[in-house]
């Protein structure tokens, strides 16, 4: 995800199981400067992540290395070398490859995605996840 200040960063993915690393280039990708090698949170693929406005960083749900559907929320006001957990378990189902969106008010808007079943669903945040 873009960030304010024109950085990118990136969050986890899957390597050989899912990750918790994060990543940001200040130079549009060309080069990249690991922010931490193990975030706060389990390492996990097929989760959403957004950039508010404020400039924190929210990740949530996923699938982890044991291929369990998640359903936690966090959040880095650092640029994602550290990580707070806003929430264990969200009301929504646990799932991954759902899509989330930041709004200009700071709000998260989450939906769709895959858990237990196909959810064709939508949720908001009103307090940074």
């Amino acid at each position: 995800m873009a960030l304010p200040d024109g950085c990118i960063v990136m969050t986890g993915g899957y390597v050989g199981g899912g990750a918790n690393d994060v990543w940001r280039s200040t130079d549009r990708g060309a080069s990249w400067v690991r922010q931490t090698e193990h975030a706060q949170w389990a390492g996990r693929s097929r989760h959403a992540a957004v950039c508010l406005p404020d400039g924190s960083i929210v990740v949530m749900g996923g699938r982890d290395s044991t291929n369990a559907v998640l359903d936690d929320v966090w959040r880095s006001t650092d640029k994602g070398v550290t990580w707070t957990r806003q929430v264990e378990n969200a009301p929504w189902a646990a799932r991954d490859s759902h899509a989330a969106v930041a709004l200009a008010d700071g709000s998260i808007v989450m939906m769709g995605g895959w858990g237990a079943e196909q959810y064709n669903d939508a949720w908001r945040s009103t307090d940074q996840g």
